[in-house]
Order: C-alpha cells, then sequence, then structure tokens
C-alpha cells in the first residue's frame, strides 16, 4: 500500500509504503520525514488502544480519508 499524508505537527507532506498484510492485521507506525514524530497508521492488535486503522480513527474525529485507488491512500 502507499499513503500520502501531511504530518499535523509540522505540516510536512510525506509519502509512506507498507505492506497491505501488516496494515490489515498487524501495527503500521510510520515516523514523519520533517520533525521525526511518529504516526499510528493501523492498530489491529489493540496495542495503542482501540483496534484499528487511521480511516477508523480519522472518521471518529469526523475527517474523511480519500481513497485514489484500491492500494493508494491521501490523508
Amino acid at each position: 500500500l502507499a499513503m500520502i499524508y501531511t504530518c499535523t505537527k509540522c505540516n510536512t507532506r510525506s509519502a509512506k509504503t507498507f505492506s497491505r498484510e501488516t496494515y490489515d492485521r498487524g501495527v503500521v507506525i510510520v515516523r514523519c520525514g520533517g520533525c521525526s514524530n511518529l504516526h499510528l497508521i493501523a492498530d489491529r492488535l489493540g496495542m495503542f488502544g482501540d483496534k484499528g486503522s487511521v480511516e477508523d480513527f480519522l472518521a471518529e474525529r469526523g475527517e474523511k480519508v480519500k481513497r485514489e485507488s484500491e492500494d493508494t491512500y491521501e490523508f
């Protein structure tokens, strides 16, 4: 999978890739290239609270995820 996002801490725009299997079944954390802040993208194991993905986490805050394709998301 590929993800393009803007860091909420420093406003740096970044692109990251990770495996679909990890996104669907594990934990995905990415580091911002601008400020080195860590962003939780998926936590299917509940290691950091509620299980879910960035899509679930953003939906709880009333934000939307734009899907460019089946394998690309924009946050």
